[in-house]
């Protein structure tokens, strides 16, 4: 979910007493698995170490999820490795446990390499064989076993090594869609996977199958297994395949202070689920083939988390979890849209203001007022800000998104909605035309680049020698007529009648040679992101 901070609670807005919390019978609540993009997009990698958490073994399966995502195994490690590299079949360069695709004076994992003939029913028949080989690795291409040997940077260093082989074997390669599996600080290869566009590499991290095993990747823990596939012939789209209990477990003591009671860990459960199985099966990540991201844009996901204290589900969070097990927050018969924030600067928003839906679609998304946000702004890093801009700058602003052009913005006009957030503004020109922003178009920064919809504008003429900046903070009280100010910087105030200040709708331009804006505002998180 779209949030800044991890102090606040977070805020499920309803307002209808029609909402019930109840179970779904859908197939994620019953142990089926989903895919949780982990690297995607322009995170795809290249390389991926893998570590079992005992430290001690466990070894690997090799294989590939089925239209069910039930594992399919092919091959598996000895259960003494614990540490592996996943990789793409490109050339690489090895220096020490690091692997490269810039040329270096290190190892080189080249794209030939040397297939024995003959015929293999398992991965057990083909291993036999390839032990035989120096560099001898067993390979699944397209669904048929192979004996391979060797992998070297060029053709001609193949055809050599071919030479010397002394058995009946050809030189080969992948497609854009292979990939290795490395004994992680070597050049071994254990296992090599290309199942082309249609079959996703799959790694299962214990060849026991047992529950307690977690792998770390990346600095986290996860349970489960995981899916690499090299989309389009390119890096490798890394995905945690897990049940959605496990999932939502791994989602909570990032979206919730773990250490918080039991019950607000519990309400954040209820709404990270419901949230979560309508990611899932709206399908917005099913060109990327995995089921829902982990970060912000869906939510934060790190699985069992890492050893910090703070950033690790613990027995509460996963007690939370258990104690909801496949609970829903539904409305009208479906399932409710459950979005929440960390801070919303003390007042929420109607969703109608923010998507321009209709009131009868979301009726339980509605703007309330919180009394006690303010009590922990002394926590809340975003609580206050200010921009400040002059009418030229804000003109300037204008007239680079081809708005305004050939005049000057004379005016604001800022309209407020009943839970006080700003849901429309609108620029009055010289030569008396109107521009409107929408809560849409300032909250994605289209308008001045704000960060919250949650803001009062106010104006003050100085004098021109110093114009008071951003970092010159400037405090203004409500009542005109006894306005305090308070600069930081040199300057003067031309004149005490030319300082005004708007807490409400409108702002009336003074006559004056220069304005300049302040816009104070508190932190409102983006919550229907």
């Amino acid at each position: 979910m779209k949030r800044f901070i991890t102090y606040f609670l977070s805020l499920i807005l309803i307002c209808s007493l029609t909402i019930q919390i109840a179970p779904v019978q859908a197939a994620t609540s019953d142990g089926t698995l989903i895919r949780v993009g982990l690297f995607y997009g322009n995170e795809a990698q290249t390389t991926a170490n893998l570590q079992n958490n005992t430290g001690y073994g466990e070894g690997f399966r090799f294989g590939y999820f089925n239209d069910d995502l039930q594992f399919i195994e092919l091959g598996r490690t000895d259960d003494d490795i614990s540490l592996i590299t996943v990789a793409r079949t490109s050339t690489l360069y090895r220096k020490g446990s690091s692997y490269s695709m810039t040329n270096s004076t290190s190892d080189v994992i080249g794209t030939y390499h040397l297939s024995v003939s003959g015929s293999y029913g398992s991965a057990q028949e083909a291993e036999k064989i390839a032990q035989q080989y120096k560099g001898g690795f067993v390979a699944w291409i397209d669904g048929t076993y192979e004996v391979r040997v060797g992998a070297y940077e060029t053709k001609d260093i193949a055809l050599e090594k071919q030479a010397a082989l002394g058995v009946s074997s050809k030189i080969v390669g992948t497609t854009s869609y292979g990939m290795n599996v490395l004994r992680t600080g070597s050049s071994e290869i254990l296992f090599q996977f290309d199942g082309g566009a249609d079959f996703p590499f799959g790694i299962a991290p214990d060849v026991g199958g047992a529950n307690t095993v977690k792998t770390w990747f990346r600095g986290y823990r996860y349970h489960g297994a995981f899916q690499y596939e090299r989309l389009n012939g390119g890096d490798m789209t890394i995905a945690n395949v897990v049940d959605l209990e496990t999932y939502v477990k791994g989602v909570i003591p990032y979206e919730m202070n773990n250490s918080w009671p039991l019950e607000a860990l519990k309400t954040q459960a209820v709404a990270a689920r419901t949230y979560g199985q309508i990611k899932i099966t709206s399908g917005r990540h099913r060109s990327l083939n995995f089921d829902i991201c982990n970060t912000v844009d869906c939510q934060v996901y790190r699985g069992a988390g890492s050893n910090a204290p703070t950033q690790q589900a613990t027995k509460d969070t996963d007690r939370a979890v258990d104690e909801t097990a496949g609970m829903f927050l539904w409305y009208d018969g479906r399932l409710a849209e459950t979005y929440y924030s960390s801070s919303h600067g003390g007042g929420s928003e109607d969703v109608h203001h923010i998507w321009g839906s209709s009131r009868d679609q979301y009726p339980y998304l509605c703007g309330v007022i919180d009394p006690y946000e303010h009590l922990v702004s002394d926590r809340n890093k975003y609580s206050s800000w200010t921009r400040t801009f002059t009418k030229n700058e804000i003109t300037d602003m204008l007239h680079k998104q081809g708005m305004g052009q050939g005049t000057s913005v004379e005016s604001l006009e800022a309209m407020y909605s009943k839970t006080g957030n700003v849901i429309k503004i609108i620029i009055h020109y010289e030569n008396g035309k109107t521009h409107t922003f929408g809560p849409e178009s300032i909250r994605s920064n289209k308008f001045l680049g704000l960060p919250s919809i949650r803001f009062d504008i106010n104006g003050k003429t100085v004098s021109t020698k110093q114009a008071v900046r951003a970092e010159a903070p400037v405090t203004m009280k409500d009542d005109v007529k006894n306005t305090s100010l308070t600069v930081n910087e040199t300057g003067s105030i031309v004149d005490i009648d030319d300082i005004y200040t708007v807490s409400g709708k409108n702002i009336t331009k003074k006559n004056t040679r220069d304005d300049i804006y302040f816009i104070t505002g508190i932190f409102l998180c983006y919550i229907f992101s």
